[in-house]
């Protein structure tokens, strides 16, 4: 069972601090059930105004500062991930949420640890306060565990965001494999960032998974995509509004690079990339996206044309080959 710690009275003093009115705050799925009962609290305690958004919100970088000025609101609330952004035009708290485990956790993880001779470990910054706890079963049963510094968007040496793995890249040639503490969606990214074997330690269903065959799965979709578009002549590119996902500039350098190959292309702006929002665009058969990386990937069943990334548009282009790609990652 897993219980969070939402420190509310941090959220409370920063409310106080800063005479903020109207609180505009965002909450990851698993958290918008507790709406009512943060906005109790903080409406007693501040008599501010809250508002919630009912938006997916799936990172640091998907900050609703538009949402939020065209309310009114003085103060954005943001929980579940690490600061990302940077120069809103907003006040931003980020809360990062703990997740306290039980008690028990340790105890029934501790037989199933990949035994090897070094290891990098990471944690998504829910589970970061494990991360010395299964360093400590590893170097009992003779590892070698290596955390990764500080590098990139991350708050702490030892985390990982969905889209940035700079940290694990940098101790690539001191480890034999990783462990990433956390959900298949980010060990799923360790894994297809990097050449060395992957566990997923999911401290929710308190299991631990090998990556590889997940990997392979995903390896030969992406082929198959790649493979497609490299006949098809009518690509959209999709430009992220949210603000951390913004990225104008490269999808002009693509539309630019396509152009010069005799294909069609149009700037596709959009906030939410779904199936419904794409399937309108009858005209076109493939779309590139330079917002989050990871939609096209993850989600590639829910899609009835081919996302690439920007790299795997290079190799449909001819620019980058298949194994440089699987070098430097897909994102």
């Amino acid at each position: 069972m897993l219980a969070f710690d939402l420190e509310l009275e941090r959220v409370i003093n920063e409310i106080i601090d800063k005479k903020a009115n109207k609180i505009f705050i965002q909450l990851p799925e698993g958290l918008k059930q507790y709406v009512l009962k943060i906005s109790e609290i903080l409406e007693e305690k501040t008599e501010a105004t809250i508002y919630f958004s009912s938006d997916p919100c799936y990172g640091g970088c998907d900050l609703a500062i538009k949402e939020a000025e065209e309310l009114g609101c003085d103060l954005i609330i943001h929980f579940g991930h690490s600061p990302f952004i940077t120069n809103s035009t907003l006040p931003v708290l980020y809360i990062r949420t703990k997740i306290i485990l039980d008690t028990d956790f340790r105890r029934k993880i501790e037989k199933d640890l990949p035994i090897n001779k070094k290891v990098g470990i990471a944690s998504i910054i829910q589970y970061l306060e494990i991360i010395k706890d299964i360093k400590e079963m590893l170097e009992s049963r003779g590892c070698s565990v290596i955390i990764p510094p500080k590098i990139g968007k991350v708050e702490f040496a030892g985390q990982i965001l969905g889209c940035e793995y700079s940290s694990l890249r940098s101790i690539l040639n001191k480890v034999d494999c990783y462990l990433i503490i956390g959900s298949r969606f980010h060990s799923l990214g360790a894994s297809l960032k990097l050449k060395k074997p992957v566990f997923l330690l999911d401290p929710y269903s308190e299991k631990i998974e090998d990556m590889e065959s997940l990997k392979k799965s995903v390896l030969k979709q992406r082929y198959a995509l790649i493979s497609k578009a490299k006949n098809l002549d009518k690509f959209g590119i999709l430009i992220g509004m949210k603000a951390g996902q913004f990225n104008n500039e490269s999808a002009l350098k693509i539309k630019k690079i396509l152009e010069s190959r005799g294909k069609k292309s149009v700037l596709i702006a959009i906030n939410n990339i779904s199936s419904n929002s794409l399937d309108n665009f009858t005209d076109i058969n493939v779309f590139v996206n330079t917002a989050c990386p990871r939609v096209g990937i993850d989600d590639v069943t829910r899609f009835n044309k081919p996302i690439l990334t920007e790299k795997e548009c290079m190799v449909a282009l001819g620019k980058l080959n298949w194994i440089d790609l699987l070098e430097k990652g897909f994102f």
